[in-house]
């Protein structure tokens, strides 16, 4: 049962952990590009 919830709660923090990282990637991009222009 504990083993079942942590799997889940891990699943979730991967997921919080992606979403965030595609938005850092998008700033990321999106400043030096600005910088240039």
């Amino acid at each position: 049962m504990a083993a079942e919830v942590s799997r889940s709660a891990c699943r979730r923090q991967g997921e919080r952990s992606k979403a965030s990282g595609r938005i850092e990637q998008a700033t990321y991009v999106e400043l030096p590009s600005n910088d240039s222009a």
